[in-house]
């Protein structure tokens, strides 16, 4: 009982002095704002810089329902909201440490990223369920991976360009690491934009045509061009910049 509470006060104690040093956020609702900081430290892989969604599996949306999934995985939708939050937080080398993190994922054999990775940047989330468990409220069944993993969401693209031109902008210099993946996820966006998807809330039926899609790769093809203007690039400025008007 001793060493489990001083291991308590320690921990306490650690996150007190984290919070110390990298929270000098003093504008409205302090409070609420640091512990948003501090939830979005704990939610963070140490080891790769990723983030994961929920530390959850199998909380259901509903009690008794079937759509209890598990969000314990990096989305690339929720990179520039997450980039936002990191950088309203001066917690700039988290949000470097993240976007390292995107830099090094494996793209699938199209060029394109997923929509989602394993916090240690494994690609494959297979889907199984875990018969003889329960989760939340005898939620059922428990799930160990996401079964949309592997779907073709359209709006990844503009996510992740999006990002890196915040990170850009933010840290006032383009890492010579990300430039690839802007022109991949580019031309990934230029191939499919006018293609069905499954679509932000990753309906597991047919493909369908939605709007959020068609404004996620418009976001896509807006934000290389910048880049590509960022960089001194004008002839693919020009190139992505058309096809976002289009």
């Amino acid at each position: 009982a001793d060493e489990i509470a001083a291991r308590l006060a320690d921990t306490a104690e650690g996150w007190r002095s984290w919070s110390a040093i990298h929270q000098a956020y003093e504008g409205p609702w302090r409070d609420l704002v640091h512990h948003s900081g501090r939830v979005l430290q704990a939610l963070t892989f140490a080891p790769t810089g990723a983030i994961v969604a929920a530390p959850t599996t199998s909380l259901p949306e509903t009690i008794g329902g079937e759509r209890n999934w598990d969000y314990r995985y990096t989305w690339m939708r929720d990179t520039t909201f997450t980039l936002q939050a990191l950088h309203w937080l001066n917690l700039d080398w988290e949000a470097d440490e993240f976007m390292q993190f995107v830099a090094d994922l494996e793209p699938t054999e199209d060029g394109s990223l997923q929509i989602m990775y394993g916090i240690d940047g494994r690609r494959d989330l297979t889907e199984t369920t875990r018969d003889e468990l329960t989760g939340y409220a005898g939620a059922h069944p428990v799930r160990i991976g996401n079964g949309a993993f592997d779907q073709r969401q359209n709006d990844v693209f503009g996510a992740v360009l999006d990002s890196i031109l915040l990170h850009t902008n933010r840290s006032q210099r383009l890492p010579r690491r990300l430039w690839p993946i802007v022109q991949s996820q580019a031309e990934c966006a230029i191939q499919v934009w006018q293609q069905p998807d499954q679509g932000i809330w990753e309906a597991r039926g047919k493909p369908q045509h939605y709007v959020s899609s068609k404004l996620m790769c418009w976001v896509a093809l807006d934000r290389a061009a910048k880049l590509a203007g960022l960089r001194g690039d004008p002839e693919l400025q020009a190139k992505w910049a058309a096809v976002a008007d289009e």
